[in-house]
């Protein structure tokens, strides 16, 4: 899978690169010459928007590229590594990118006085890993809900593949969200008791985490969406293997 990896970068490291140029030049730009600190807050947030999106859409155009190209059937690499491979590169940018954030919030003042990154200051280190995990664990979720959705679409040799892709992710989307709400399991929990369980957070506008939810509950949704990526991963190797055709 390294090799695989490996690859994936270098295919889409010149246009990373410049995403990366481009952002920083806009935070710079906005710390040095935006002297109105909420106007200076907005960019600073629509470019770490913007630079999300980038990476989910580069991810996932990458899973797609892998899935039909014909070296998928040559190369000695299997079904699963086709998935793991784009997943770990997404999920390594959406780590640096928070790495990034982390290092801006600490030399910028803009964020320090908006709730909810006001909360990160009473946030000690332990929670600070905890918020990323569960961050990268939502991240993972997500990702392979595309994924899912487009490799269900693939299986299909029909026209109308863009459409069977769209409804396969809104059902997968909206089914896991309603399953997680009829099992009473909090979306984002442990990011939010990571922000808000702290004593004297300065935050208090934003109701404690456990107000609404115990811990058992905390881990039950993470085991849940745990268990979920298994089985989607597991059916995606199934339609790569058996469905998905190459060009």
């Amino acid at each position: 899978m390294i090799r695989l990896l490996k690859y994936d970068w270098k295919r889409n490291a010149v246009f990373l690169l410049c995403v990366l140029a481009s952002f920083a030049i806009l935070e710079i730009g906005t710390g040095l010459f935006v002297n109105n600190q909420e106007g200076a807050l907005a960019l600073s947030i629509i470019g770490y928007v913007a630079v999300t999106v980038i990476i989910v859409v580069v991810t996932i155009r990458t899973y797609a590229q892998n899935i039909i190209s014909t070296s998928r059937r040559m190369l000695p690499v299997g079904s699963l590594q086709h998935i793991l491979s784009p997943l770990v590169l997404g999920l390594l940018g959406g780590l640096i990118l928070g790495l990034v954030f982390l290092f801006h919030y600490s030399v910028s003042g803009m964020f320090k006085s908006y709730p909810p990154f006001d909360a990160l200051l009473d946030v000690n280190p332990g929670k600070m890993v905890l918020i990323a995990a569960a961050g990268l664990e939502a991240a993972l979720f997500q990702l392979l809900i595309f994924f899912l959705a487009y490799t269900i679409g693939r299986s299909f040799h029909t026209k109308g593949r863009a459409a069977i892709m769209i409804i396969a992710f809104l059902i997968l989307q909206n089914g896991l969200n309603w399953l997680e709400s009829v099992l009473k399991l909090p979306q984002f929990g442990w990011i939010q008791f990571g922000l808000y369980n702290e004593s004297g957070s300065s935050a208090p506008l934003i109701p404690d985490i456990l107000d609404s939810y115990s811990l058992g509950s905390l881990y039950g949704s993470t085991v849940f969406e745990l268990i979920v990526c298994v089985i989607m991963i597991a059916v995606m190797v199934k339609l790569l293997d058996k469905r998905v055709e190459t060009k």
